[in-house]
């Protein structure tokens, strides 16, 4: 069922009883809404019913429907796509999809709390644990030791892996300023850990606020030779200059890479979602 909330006064309650009513049938919920505030009762109410999703496609999230989430099981769930959602909601939602997830693509991860860091490592573990089946991924990835040990053990495990998107964050402390050297130092550990551990179908790649130096770039391509031709989207304008041009390009023309450019988050999940 798709519902496009645009509308105003006491319509949501007959949109509520037709939603119950199909609660034991409905596997499909992709929603999007003009006017929250006439549509999160409803959610709230009647999420925790819908038991046989199969796709559940969310563009708002508020704390009464985060609180509903958290508490709720899809053990047929396949596809959880949605816009801003916090990290400790997508793990509640993973541990209680039965392990059926395909698609978990997150346009808009909340970052801005203090268990960042905890809550980022537990959802790599999270889908490791809980998704042996998953084929595209988004996650926010911390440049920590921790994070790329999970990663690579996640790479190993999950062997379905098609697309994988990473909002990458500096590991450094708040009164630090991070130089181009660390940010490269943490490209080349992210490039390393991505040509030992990458399963076999993996052949898109999204990797946002991060950088590789030319050299570190030409060895990981080189290294990637003789796999799936990569599709590498980037939101870093850096890779447009001349020398890198002329590496893409030499990759591209030899079958290495089939696209390298500019992209967000969103328009991956525009792609390669629901």
């Amino acid at each position: 069922m798709r519902v496009n909330a645009y509308f105003v006064g006491d319509i949501y309650k007959e949109i509520y009883m037709a939603l119950k009513k199909k609660a034991d049938t409905l596997i499909h919920f992709i929603t999007y809404f003009i006017r929250i505030q006439f549509f999160t009762n409803v959610l709230s109410k009647v999420l925790p019913e819908l038991h046989n999703l199969k796709v559940l496609n969310l563009d708002i999230l508020d704390y009464k429907l985060k609180y509903q989430l958290n508490i709720s099981r899809f053990q047929h769930l396949e596809v959880l796509q949605t816009g801003y959602i916090t990290i400790d909601t997508v793990n509640c939602l993973i541990k209680s999809s039965g392990g059926c997830l395909k698609k978990i693509l997150i346009g808009d991860f909340e970052t801005y709390n203090d268990n960042l860091y905890d809550d980022s490592l537990l959802l790599i573990r999270t889908v490791r644990e809980n998704c042996p089946l998953i084929e595209c991924l988004s996650l926010v990835f911390i440049t920590s030791d921790d994070h790329f040990i999970e990663l690579e053990r996640l790479l190993r495990t999950c062997q379905y892996l098609k697309v994988l998107i990473l909002e990458t964050i500096a590991d450094f402390d708040e009164d630090e300023t991070i130089t181009y050297e660390q940010r490269g130092l943490a490209g080349e550990k992210l490039l390393n850990v991505l040509i030992k551990s990458t399963p076999i179908n993996l052949s898109v790649i999204g990797i946002f606020d991060e950088y590789f130096s030319i050299n570190i770039l030409g060895e990981f391509l080189e290294n990637w030779r003789g796999r799936q031709a990569l599709s590498i989207l980037t939101s870093n304008n850096e890779y447009e200059n001349e020398e890198f041009a002329k590496l893409i390009d030499k990759y591209k023309e030899e079958g290495v890479i089939k696209k390298f450019s500019d992209s967000d988050v969103q328009s991956i999940i525009d792609n390669y979602g629901i």
